[in-house]
């Protein structure tokens, strides 16, 4: 085949492309109508569960455990004895909420400032979120927020930003959940 069948070949198969181009642009743009509506923007981040009442016990002197009352996961009342320490002291709960955390068994012992247990109120919580500075510069008191859970990723739960403030060196939102389902942490 020669160099002018070659061209002339090529030629033809790129005037073929344009109108097929067109005939096909002709007919999806009269199907197409521009509508008018909100502009939305979206900021993604992952953010944690937290209870707006919490209580952790640590010791401020190294001290051994002489007694526990209480599970993790259980229910605890306001005033409800927790654990008892080897001076004799009864700790009680100056909440109401769920154990969340114990680390430690009977007779183990514990050393100064080292969380042992924590209460927290699960029924009053809110949304921390982390995000850096350009994403935070988008986001504004009162701004609607659709959040969804790991494990519940087919849901969408309704927030709304309660405040943005720099805590060191990133930026947290905190973010007032409308309703969320129990126990959600």
């Amino acid at each position: 085949m020669d160099l002018k069948k070659k061209i002339l070949i090529a030629i033809s198969i790129v005037i073929i492309l344009i109108l097929i181009f067109f005939s096909f642009g002709k007919n999806s743009s009269s199907k197409l109508s521009v509508t008018r509506g909100p502009l939305v923007e979206a900021v993604y981040a992952l953010g944690r569960v937290k209870s707006d009442e919490t209580f952790v016990l640590k010791f401020g002197i190294t001290s051994s455990i002489r007694e526990i009352w209480v599970e993790e996961g259980q229910s605890v009342a306001k005033g409800q004895k927790l654990l008892q320490n080897d001076s004799g002291v009864v700790f009680s709960s100056p909440i109401q909420g769920t154990v969340t955390k114990l680390t430690v068994f009977k007779n183990e012992t514990t050393m100064p400032g080292i969380p042992i247990l924590e209460v927290q109120n699960l029924k009053s919580v809110y949304i921390s979120v982390s995000l850096d500075q350009e994403s935070a510069i988008r986001v504004k008191r009162g701004q609607r927020v659709q959040m969804s859970f790991e494990s519940m990723r087919t849901n969408v739960y309704e927030a709304e930003v309660e405040r943005v403030y720099p805590s060191n060196g990133q930026f947290l939102v905190r973010i007032e959940p409308k309703n969320l389902p129990d126990g959600i942490l």
